[in-house]
Formats: structure tokens, C-alpha cells, sequence
């Protein structure tokens, strides 16, 4: 079963408040309409739209959509969540959705996430969950020893994005390679 079926088999969720609360306070409804009937979408570029507007929205995720989240991460055996550096104020309200299995955290430092050593005790947290932890970025060889010297290798996949052999061979010996 793809995503957009499970969304069309159980569209109560999106009906009324939720959508009214993500067209009138997140998202421009043309943006919306242009997602189609995959609400979905919306729901989950909630944490980058409350990330601009301030802390007062998490009590607003928390009543609107963090029932909504819980309800469509319940229906796959392993629901994960995507999520940017900078959206990690908002991690401990998604850590309370144990039907969400795992974490992908995209690391972004040229976005204006905080460094490695900023973002290590978020990713902790996420271990000390007992949540497997993908990573996602690019990384220098003293931020990757960093990062593996810091958090505990089970349940950990990186995915280390490159954009040179050059990378390469400077992060080989790092990883044991």
C-alpha cells in the first residue's frame, strides 16, 4: 500500500479544524491545493512552518496534529519522520508519537542549523528513545569523528552526502575504510 492510499482510506483526519488550522496558519491554500488530496504532505511541513512563527505553536501541533501524526504512523510498521536541524525544538513532541520508529534528521549547517557538536545531544535523545537515527549530510572528518565518537553506533545509518572523490578519500580513513 503506497502512502496517498492509506491517506484515502482514512480521511477523517483531514476533514474540517486540521485542514482549516493548516490552510489559515501554515500554508497559502493554493500551495495546499497544489498537493492534491495528499494532506499528508501538509501535515508533515508543519515543524519548518512553526519553526518561523515561535514556540506558541507547540501546544497548537500538540492539539491539531499530533493526533493526526500518531494516527497515520500507527498504520505502517515503520513510520519514520523527516527532520531538519533546525526544526529540533519541536523533537520532544514528536519523541512523545511512539508509533514514529525512526528518525531522519537531515543535517544542514549552510541552512542555519547548528554544528555537529550543536546537534549531537538532539541526536542522543533520539537514541536514548531507543529510536533508530538516520543522518543525512554532508560531514568533514573532524565532524564525523565527532559524531562517532559521540553516539552509539546501533541503530545508526548515515548517509553522507559527497561532492567529490576528494571527500571521499579524506573521510575513508575516518569510517575504518
Amino acid at each position: 500500500m503506497v502512502l496517498h492510499e492509506a491517506v484515502h482510506l482514512r480521511p477523517r483526519p483531514f476533514d474540517g479544524h486540521v485542514k482549516d488550522f493548516l490552510e489559515d496558519l501554515l500554508l497559502p491554500a493554493e500551495h495546499l491545493r497544489s498537493l492534491g488530496l495528499i494532506h499528508l504532505q501538509a501535515v508533515f511541513a508543519f515543524p519548518v512552518a512553526v519553526a518561523r512563527r515561535g514556540v506558541k505553536f507547540l501546544a497548537l501541533y500538540r492539539r491539531f496534529l499530533q493526533p493526526v501524526d500518531r494516527e497515520l504512523a500507527a498504520h505502517f510498521p515503520c513510520a519514520f519522520m523527516h527532520l531538519h536541524s533546525t526544526s529540533m525544538f519541536l523533537l520532544d513532541t514528536f519523541l512523545e508519537i511512539e508509533e514514529i520508529r525512526c528518525f531522519q534528521v537531515n543535517y544542514e549547517v549552510r541552512s542555519g542549523g547548528p554544528p555537529v557538536a550543536g546537534m549531537i545531544p538532539h541526536w542522543r535523545k533520539i537514541q536514548a528513545a531507543g529510536r533508530p537515527l538516520l543522518l543525512r549530510g554532508s560531514l568533514t572528518p573532524d565532524e564525523m569523528r565527532l559524531l562517532m565518537d559521540s553516539l552509539d553506533p546501533r541503530g545508526l545509518y548515515l548517509y553522507v552526502m559527497i561532492e567529490n572523490m576528494a571527500e571521499v578519500e579524506a573521510l575513508r580513513p575516518v569510517v575504518g575504510m
